[in-house]
């Protein structure tokens, strides 16, 4: 028996089963090598080459369909198919089963034999009708952008999925817009901004006046430190003050702030932040615009303890499973090694450290998840625990010891750190 290898098909007796699969592009009508007789159930349709999606069809492509009779023993039956189409306005089909796509929207293309007949639906785009471009269209200043968006709807009144839209503009020496409708605006005057899909143009007229102003303002840690410090470092930060183009406006006097001053201050007028004690703040910086308003850029930090190279310190009794006491240890440029330690007291604890730059997720009860190349850890029986780093040193790590939950309370546990040289 003559069998398709890699399509299973379920049929009850005297019922239609249609397995309807397509692939783009044209093929050649294939004969059997068997010729099986006997009165038809059925018409699979099948395709010439096995392919993939069936929906939302591009218009003026060729899609390839295999009708195969069937008779009552499941045998495929060399007998000539009957191919015809719902709708040749929206797709054609030849006496091979080769589809031609046309038109937008719902068509079925039907293979009869013996009276028996296969069908398969296709959905075919419409062409695009209209393209309007949407989004707040002021006038915009030197060095300053507007985000626009381009709605697509195809003849049918629906928005059309997937098209390709390009952006341009008039006059390029005024404004410039990208492949995602992002304007930016560079000399005083005016361009029309087009967005075209399928040779369907909608446009809008933008102007720049103006001298540049301050859209956003960026606050960063020093080069080298990223979220996370320790008690007593001292460091300052830096605010970069742009327009909506990008463009770095300078000349800005920032005012800095802190949301929580207990943690950590920073000086009003140099950006001077002092780590003071355990938690977390908003470091911010605040610019006149350049109009008279205010444009704000911030940035949240965590500060834990920091421990110093050597020094054994003592870790408060941590609950078993929600447990935890975090620190942080400063290793320099330079270091060729990074280790820490815990020893004594009850319990079973756990030891964790980060590398810097890497937020983990919180515990669920016993452990970090997920693991990864930024994670060291040790979980022997018992507190004695050891672990180390020879790779991405430089920085501010995050020291953890977690009571691990099969292992009660932990109490009278000592950490120490250290680095090499």
């Amino acid at each position: 028996m003559f069998s398709w290898p890699t399509l299973t098909v379920r049929r009850a007796a005297l019922n239609v089963a249609v397995l309807a699969v397509v692939s783009l592009g044209a093929a050649a009508c294939s004969t059997y090598s068997e010729s099986f007789t006997g009165p038809i159930i059925g018409v699979d349709v099948r395709p010439q080459i096995i392919g993939t999606v069936t929906t939302n069809l591009a218009r003026n492509i060729t899609v390839q369909l295999r009708a195969v009779p069937i008779n009552a023993d499941s045998n495929w039956v060399q007998q000539a198919v009957t191919w015809s189409s719902s709708d040749d306005g929206k797709a054609t089909v030849d006496a091979t089963g080769l589809v031609t796509t046309k038109g937008g929207g719902d068509v079925t293309i039907s293979a009869s034999v013996a009276g028996k007949t296969g069908s398969f639906d296709l959905n075919i785009q419409y062409p695009v009708g209209t393209v309007t471009i949407t989004g707040n269209v002021p006038s915009i200043r030197k060095e300053g952008a507007v985000s626009l968006t381009a709605a697509v709807l195809g003849t049918d009144g629906q928005p059309a999925i997937g098209r390709s839209v390009s952006w341009s503009s008039s006059n390029t020496a005024v404004a410039t817009v990208s492949q995602s409708g992002f304007v930016a605006g560079l000399t005083e005057g005016t361009t029309t901004i087009s967005a075209t899909s399928e040779g369907v143009s909608g446009s809008v007229i933008v102007t720049v006046q103006g001298e540049p102003v301050v859209a956003t303002v960026t606050v960063a840690a020093p080069a080298g430190f990223f979220n996370f410090f320790g008690t007593g470092q001292v460091l300052t930060f830096t605010q970069t003050p742009k327009a909506g183009s990008g463009t770095v406006i300078a000349g800005t006097v920032p005012v800095w702030a802190s949301s929580s001053p207990a943690v950590a201050t920073v000086n009003a007028a140099t950006g001077l932040v002092t780590m003071l004690s355990a938690g977390k703040t908003t470091i911010s910086a605040t610019v006149d615009n350049g109009l008279g308003a205010n444009v704000m850029g911030s940035m949240e930090i965590e500060v834990a303890p920091m421990l110093a190279k050597g020094v054994q310190v003592a870790v408060p009794t941590l609950a078993a499973g929600s447990g935890f006491a975090l620190y942080a240890y400063n290793v320099p440029a330079g270091a060729t090694s990074f280790s820490a330690t815990t020893t004594g007291g009850t319990g079973d604890a756990d030891l964790y450290f980060f590398q810097p730059g890497v937020t983990p997720s919180a515990f669920n009860g016993n452990a970090f998840p997920p693991w990864s190349n930024t994670t060291t850890f040790s979980g022997n029986s018992g507190n004695s625990e050891s672990a180390s780093r020879t790779t991405n040193l430089p920085g501010v790590w995050r020291v953890y010891t977690h009571a691990w939950a099969g292992g009660g309370t932990v109490t009278g546990l000592m950490l120490t750190a250290t680095h090499t040289p």
